[in-house]
């Protein structure tokens, strides 16, 4: 599954709506994070700009559920069918030094230090390594390894990327 994780009006996204889950208006949540145990004591999410205060959050395997206040039944819950879930950003989990939300990094300019690829569009959630999507002259996908990625500079927006290493893993797909 792709992921465009981004912010919007300071909120963060954090999971897609899978379907309704049970007859009791909760809804199954694909969540677009590592660690989904993370939002289980959020208190309010946001969809579509709205602001739903949240019942119960659980995971469920590799899925969250939520129960969202006063949706109570499973029509309810249907409507939500593929939207997106935020949360203020100020209720972001904290993260070891070495990780970062795909919403902090899409946008930025992938680079060897001379050549620039284009910017990170999107990632992939494999649920092993993921993998970035860039949009630039071409198309490019490459695994987030550390043999590739070199460095992460929030100050310039760049993510700069071993062209020696890059070259044996990335597909390019001409526009």
């Amino acid at each position: 599954m792709t992921s465009k994780l981004k912010k919007l009006n300071n909120h963060l996204l954090v999971g897609k709506i899978l379907r309704a889950h049970g007859i009791k208006g909760e809804l199954k949540v694909l969540p677009l994070t590592n660690t989904p145990e993370d939002f289980t004591t959020i208190k309010s999410v946001f969809i579509d700009n709205v602001e739903y205060k949240t019942e119960d959050i659980r995971v469920a395997n590799t899925n969250l559920i939520i129960r969202l206040l006063d949706v109570t039944t499973r029509n309810d819950a249907e409507k939500f069918h593929g939207k997106d879930i935020y949360v203020d950003s100020c209720n972001r989990p904290v993260i070891a030094a070495d990780e970062y939300f795909i919403a902090d990094l899409v946008g930025m300019e992938i680079t060897d230090g001379l050549n620039v690829y284009g910017t990170l569009e999107s990632v992939i959630k494999t649920g092993g390594v993921d993998v970035y999507c860039v949009n630039g002259t071409k198309h490019l996908m490459f695994p987030a390894l550390k043999t590739v990625i070199l460095d992460i500079d929030f100050k310039t927006s760049k993510i700069t990327v071993s062209s020696d290493e890059l070259v044996k893993v990335a597909v390019y797909d001409d526009i």
